[in-house]
């Protein structure tokens, strides 16, 4: 089991910075660092986890960077919805030559599950949890 932990956008980098910390913060007093990813639309917020936590697994959601910019920055992995990933279909091979995760949402539909699923994604955001698991086990 995995800990997603967003940390969403604020009004301005000072905001930002301060959510971070907290966040951070509370994850360790709860010793639940081992097993905690962040991600984040904020680029800002991404740079400030890196720095407070360079182990930390750390994903971009906002999909106007690269697998190449994300990696240069010391992130760990793309989150980005399909919508990116059909006009980039690239940057999954490209993020897994990286050594990057690769997450894609929200996907709901059966053919959209296919595709991503063959072109490699690490992980599906779906709010059809049972139909993507049958899917993946009758590809097996």
């Amino acid at each position: 089991t995995r800990l997603i932990l967003e940390i969403k956008p604020h009004s301005n980098p000072a905001r930002e910075a301060a959510a971070v910390k907290e966040a951070v913060r509370l994850v360790k007093a709860n010793d639940v660092e081992p097993f905690t990813e962040y991600i984040s639309f904020s680029a800002y917020i991404c740079e400030q986890l890196h720095t407070l936590c360079p182990q930390a697994q750390v994903a971009y959601l906002n999909g106007d960077l690269s697998p190449a910019d994300v990696k240069a920055k010391g992130w760990t992995g793309i989150d980005y919805n399909a919508s990116v990933l059909r006009k980039h279909p690239e940057w999954i091979s490209e993020a897994r030559k990286l050594g990057l995760t690769t997450n894609v949402w929200t996907v709901n539909a059966e053919p959209d599950m296919r595709h991503f699923l063959q072109a490699g994604i690490d992980f599906v955001t779906t709010n059809e949890p049972l139909l993507l698991m049958t899917i993946r086990s009758n590809d097996e």
